[in-house]
């Protein structure tokens, strides 16, 4: 939680200054920029479906 608060406003920036990188090729880069985001999403969501009992977050076991 704390952590996303954290670096929200870095990744929130990061279109912006790919944008600017790119120049001429900014819409390239946002469908490649789309395509790698969907890949990890699917890679989270099979991962999620195989340990499905498991989380990201580290919880303290008492």
């Amino acid at each position: 939680m704390i952590s996303s608060t954290i670096f929200g406003p870095y990744v929130l920036s990061f279109p912006q200054l790919i944008a600017q990188t790119a120049d001429n090729a900014a819409p390239l880069m946002t469908v490649v920029g789309s395509c790698c985001a969907a890949f990890s999403l699917f890679v989270f969501t099979r991962l999620s479906q195989r340990f499905s009992d498991q989380t990201l977050l580290v919880t303290a076991r008492p």
